[in-house]
């Protein structure tokens, strides 16, 4: 519609007052518990293939650094400093520039560095990711459909549910606005339950 009436082949916009909105998709974040049986299954033997997708998938649930980030970043990027690890790099969406602390957990999972412009991680197609990880979610016995951008929504509902400093959890995501970081967000059913039961004190 908007080619044609750029062509002069139509005089108005039938949709013009129409307003199209994108459905809210169901998010699956990983509960700390399901991130533990991931963190056992890696630690057993698995096909190569399970074993490489699930290394970085679980960098990606200690970082929530965004796929195509993760896919672009070199061993240029990672600063192994002594008391300060951390990534330096250009997001792919925003072109800001994120500085990135690294926990102990995600450096168990990063491997070792290559030349400066080499990548840091070996990393499928997203969609053969993705088909992957279904496997390891199988193999793990978690029943939950996970594709590989939960490990960013498991990143930030768990720090949400260890500190609540939605803030500080938008600039380690590298997100401008705090609505944004508030879509990442999930509190899981057992902090829910705590909270209802507080009621029984009255």
């Amino acid at each position: 519609i908007n080619k044609a009436n750029e062509n002069g082949l139509m005089k108005s916009d039938p949709l013009k007052y129409i307003k199209v909105r994108k459905p809210e998709g169901h998010r699956f974040p990983l509960s700390i518990e399901e991130l533990r049986m991931l963190e056992e299954v890696y630690s057993r033997f698995l096909p190569n293939n399970l074993n490489k997708v699930l290394q970085y998938f679980l960098f990606a649930c200690f970082t929530g650094i965004r796929f195509r980030d993760l896919k672009d970043l070199k061993s240029s990027n990672v600063y192994l400093e002594k008391e300060n690890p951390y990534l330096y790099f250009i997001q792919h969406k925003t072109k800001d520039s994120l500085n990135l602390p690294l926990n102990n957990k995600a450096l168990k999972y990063l491997p070792a560095l290559g030349l400066s412009g080499q990548p840091v991680f070996s990393i499928y197609s997203s969609g053969f990711t993705n088909k992957l990880l279904k496997t390891v979610m199988e193999v793990a016995g978690i029943n939950k459909s996970i594709s590989f951008h939960c490990s960013r929504h498991t990143y930030a509902s768990i720090l949400h549910e260890l500190s609540r400093d939605i803030y500080t959890i938008s600039k380690v995501l590298g997100q401008r606005k705090l609505s944004s970081t508030q879509g990442y967000t999930h509190v899981s059913e057992a902090t829910k339950r705590n909270l209802i039961e507080m009621m029984d004190a009255i």
